[in-house]
């Protein structure tokens, strides 16, 4: 090997330690209830249609609850959101 081969060997090796294994991680799954159809929650639903979360490394998913904070309540005791 030459001298010079080295020093290459080991900046590849670096590359493919630290920057492709960004690119094979799963996205986190986050699932975010909303109760109701509101100013308040229009920025997640907007943030999913544009795909913001997926560039940061989040997969969202808004679900809307219908019938206020009761069964939102029960959605999150039963794990659901």
């Amino acid at each position: 090997m030459s001298k010079s081969f080295v020093p290459f060997a080991l900046f590849v090796v670096n590359i493919l330690f630290f920057i492709l294994p960004k690119y094979g991680q799963a996205l986190d799954k986050i699932r975010v209830g909303m109760g109701a159809f509101s100013p308040s929650n229009s920025a997640i639903w907007v943030a999913e249609e544009r795909g913001l979360f997926k560039k940061h490394g989040l997969d969202v998913e808004a679900i809307f609850i219908g019938g206020g904070a009761a069964r939102g309540i029960n959605a999150l005791l039963a794990g659901d959101i």
